[in-house]
This record gives structure tokens, C-alpha cells and sequence, in this order.
């Protein structure tokens, strides 16, 4: 029986002598419609670019290693800390399956 489904799957896709298959006219479909789209331009690997580079006359100077105290975050901005609970005031507490 899975044999038979096989050569049956095979010959709809592939096809037979008398009959060609759904992947022969795939490709038959690519293929005429790749020759009916434009002709892509050559491949420049060195293409002129839009807008024109405008090069700095500044020489950068490299002081040296920066200092470890300068590599080290300060912390200031947003606190992640979460505010005080207290359900005397009123404030709730959900589990997350009571959502």
C-alpha cells in the first residue's frame, strides 16, 4: 500500500512518458517568466557613490589608555528599586494567575 502511494505521489510529481509532471511545469513557469523580466544591469563591485564624501582635515590625537575610573559607570538616572508595598494603604498584590 505505501508503495503504491509512492509511485502514485511520484509520477503526479515527477510525471511519465505521456504526461509531464507539476515539477516540470514549475519549472517550465520559472523559467518563462525569468526571460520576460528585465535584464538586471551588470555587476559594478565598485559602484560611485550618490552623494559625495567629504573628508575631515582634523587628525585625531590618541592620548593614550583610558583610565579604569573612566571606563566605570556612575548609575545616575532611572532607579530600578521598585516603590515601597504596604496593603494597609491600600495597595494590592496579584500572583500572576490571578490576572
Amino acid at each position: 500500500m505505501m508503495v503504491g502511494a509512492t509511485m502514485f505521489g511520484a509520477v503526479i510529481l515527477v510525471g511519465s512518458e505521456d504526461r509531464e509532471g507539476a515539477l516540470v511545469h514549475a519549472a517550465a513557469s520559472v523559467e518563462n517568466n525569468a526571460a520576460k523580466a528585465p535584464a538586471r544591469q551588470e555587476f559594478n563591485p565598485n559602484p560611485q557613490p550618490i552623494r559625495q564624501v567629504q573628508q575631515s582635515d582634523e587628525a585625531i590625537e590618541v592620548d593614550g589608555w583610558a583610565e579604569d575610573t573612566d571606563l566605570i559607570d556612575d548609575t545616575s538616572g532611572f532607579d530600578p528599586t521598585p516603590e515601597s508595598f504596604d496593603p494597609a494603604e491600600g495597595d494590592e498584590y496579584y500572583l500572576e494567575d490571578e490576572f
